[in-house]
């Protein structure tokens, strides 16, 4: 049995529902790939020395890397995928949507942080810095959390509004719009 926090309680409504055929997960890949950088570059800062300027400009450059992956990853859900849902379920997308908004906030205040450790010295280095892990901690743990509802919730959405071939339809439009970028 899986730890249910009351925030989480709701998702246990969502995995406990028997299996059903595979449909196509727009979510999946990308969610697996950006759980991955997520939790290495929240190792990486976690492990790094501040002192070493190296260790540190490298680390920092991954957070700034992550930062703005997840803003762009916000973006072609937004444009994209919530953009479907609602276009035949009108505000089926919008606690998703409001979360994304307060993402957004959350990459902009990372990005300040990651600025001033990169531009810090002496004792505000280390204070700085185990600020900046512990708030890019609780933004991966939230992502976490987000990603579930959006594998569960916005899917389950999805698969009952649009067949296979209009999902990868829509996939395909992100790919076009990712080149683009």
């Amino acid at each position: 049995m899986l730890f249910r926090s009351p925030a989480t309680a709701p998702l246990a409504r969502a995995t406990n529902s028997p299996p059903r055929a595979p449909r196509y997960d727009i979510y999946g890949g990308i969610h697996k790939a950006l759980r991955q950088f997520m939790c290495q570059t929240l190792a990486r800062l976690g492990t790094m020395d501040p002192e070493n300027e190296d260790e540190r400009r490298a680390a920092l450059q991954g957070v700034r890397d992550l930062l703005g992956q997840m803003r762009a990853h916000l973006a072609h859900e937004n444009d994209f995928v919530h953009t479907a849902i609602e276009a035949r379920r009108p505000g089926g997308a919008r606690h998703t949507a409001d979360d994304h908004l307060l993402h957004l906030d959350a990459l902009h205040s990372l990005e300040h942080e990651t600025d001033a450790v990169a531009e810090a010295k002496g004792a505000q280095l280390q204070a700085l810095s185990g600020r900046l892990y512990r708030h890019l901690a609780e933004f991966v743990g939230e992502n976490l959390v987000h990603m579930q509802i959006e594998e569960t919730q916005n899917n389950a959405a999805l698969w009952e509004l649009y067949s296979d071939e209009e999902l990868m339809a829509v996939h395909d439009r992100i790919k076009i719009g990712r080149a683009h970028v």
